[in-house]
């Protein structure tokens, strides 16, 4: 389980005894026996106790499926599976668009999600089909271009088919190719390299750190989530961890089945 801060529009909230927040994500992966399990768990607990900050996404894998658990600001919560042959990518803003919750093998979520759109006036059918991105997300954080081009700069280093900038970029696509390690890689090091948003001009005038970087000042460290059936878990579930900036350090495994710290990262 990883997490996003996803900004919402949402301001008061239904909060019970204060609501639940950072601990989501240990109740998630402390109970769940699979992702969707897990997805299941935490739209219970946002259900009954409310979600405490403005907005998140956790992106909740197995070694089966993958989804996207994007909870608001008190009750309101939808959760979306990656489909099996695709990617997603999230910088920090909601993802997930167009929803269909009769269709429980890819979605869950909220049963007033759509109704209490409405009674807010943040949605009316004459606006077409309903969009939760578009509805629930803060509105000016849509806009920011630090998410934008963040989104932007991997999918078109994964996709087959390029995107600008000022187009609306899909909840998930098809890669041009399988994906390997060293590709995620790539991905978190990105600085926008020899693009026109690369400020540092392929490193000429500085420091190549941007806030519309992926690997960025705020970076505090990266990693990639290797999830494999066909092992044992112990070693089949591996961390790849680059303890800082991944653009200037390695990514290490970690092994599920570790006893002992390396000496060294101890």
């Amino acid at each position: 389980i990883a997490s996003d801060a996803c900004s919402s529009r949402e301001e008061n909230g239904e909060l019970p005894d204060g609501g639940i927040g950072y601990w989501l994500r240990r109740a998630m992966a402390e109970r769940a026996k699979s992702a969707r399990e897990a997805v299941k768990i935490g739209g219970a607990l946002v259900s009954q106790y409310g979600y405490a900050s403005s907005g998140r996404t956790y992106c909740i894998a197995d070694t089966k499926e993958a989804w996207m658990l994007s909870v608001v600001n008190g009750k309101h919560w939808v959760a979306k599976r990656v489909p099996d042959d695709e990617v997603a990518i999230i910088p920090n803003y909601y993802t997930i668009t167009t929803i269909n919750l009769k269709d429980t093998l890819n979605y869950y979520g909220s049963t007033d999600l759509v109704d209490y759109a409405v009674k807010m006036k943040w949605y009316s059918k004459s606006m077409g089909e309903f969009n939760f991105r578009e509805v629930y997300s803060d509105q000016d954080n849509l806009k920011n271009m630090g998410n934008i081009v963040r989104h932007w700069s991997a999918i078109n280093l994964l996709s087959e088919k390029q995107y600008t900038v000022e187009e609306p970029i899909p909840f998930s696509f098809k890669p041009k190719q399988k994906i390997t390690l060293s590709m995620l890689f790539t991905v978190l090091r990105k600085h926008n390299d020899g693009s026109e948003y690369d400020k540092s001009h392929q490193y000429t005038l500085g420091n190549p750190h941007e806030d519309w970087s992926i690997c960025s000042p705020t970076t505090q460290y990266g990693f990639v989530a290797q999830l494999r059936s066909s092992m044992p878990v112990e070693v089949g579930a591996v961390l790849w961890l680059a303890p800082f900036r991944p653009c200037v350090h390695p990514f290490t495994p970690w092994y599920n089945g570790m006893t002992d710290l390396p000496e060294g990262f101890a």
